[in-house]
């Protein structure tokens, strides 16, 4: 998904009165150089209930299982990639 499909999202969720009291946005297989980006186009939407949590960096291992139809539940829990996500999602539950 990108930052297009990211508003999109957000504009479908008020057209059909969804209502969420916090929508948390995550920048998935972001270079560095393009987080600065993403960062200002959240912080444009101007909505206080969306909020940036932060960036999880791509991986080979996650690449190669979307590849072949593997499930991502049996990511290894020491690789990167989960370590980050199961931090960033610590920090909202």
């Amino acid at each position: 998904m990108g930052i297009h499909t990211m508003k999109r999202i957000l504009e479908l969720t008020k057209e059909v009165d969804l209502l969420f009291e916090n929508i948390w946005i995550v920048g998935n297989r972001f270079p560095d150089n393009g987080k600065d980006i993403l960062k200002k186009e959240v912080a444009s939407i101007n909505e206080k209930n969306v909020k940036l949590l932060g960036f999880i960096s791509n991986s080979e291992e996650i690449s190669k299982m979307n590849l072949i139809g593997e499930n991502l539940l049996l990511l290894n829990n020491e690789s990167d990639a989960y370590k980050k996500a199961k931090g960033l999602f610590a920090k909202i539950i």
